[in-house]
């Protein structure tokens, strides 16, 4: 419990750097503790995105991964964080291309990887 609490509060800090009180942020897979030690709201009405567990209801449903992937793309969070393990991000082709379009790797911490938004184009 320990690690997992450090491991946290590093990923809460670097989101809280890299973002303002007003940025939202999304987190694929279940880690709905991030939103609140980091204090961003959530990008989506869920606290899990988990498509492993199949939560919120039909998570692990194409037709609801495209409907998610098109409110962020239209939100735009800041920062999208992979918590998942083994039902990574990029395996879904809606949210890959979500993350292929707009976002950029920032950084990996103990397997969790934060996808940073891209700067728009003037």
């Amino acid at each position: 419990m320990g690690d997992e609490n450090r491991r946290n509060q590093h990923i809460a800090e670097r989101l809280r750097r890299g973002t303002s009180s007003q940025d939202s942020i999304f987190i694929w897979g279940s880690s709905p503790q991030l939103y609140f030690i980091a204090g961003r709201p959530m990008a989506t009405k869920w606290m899990d995105f988990n498509v492993a567990d199949d939560y919120p209801p039909r998570a692990a449903e194409p037709m609801i991964q495209a409907q998610t992937a098109d409110l962020l793309r239209r939100s735009r969070p800041r920062y999208i964080v992979d918590v998942q393990r083994i039902a990574r991000l990029e395996k879904f082709p809606d949210f890959r291309s979500l993350v292929e379009q707009h976002y950029s790797l920032e950084s990996e911490v103990a397997g969790i990887r934060m996808f940073r938004l891209r700067q728009e184009e003037p």
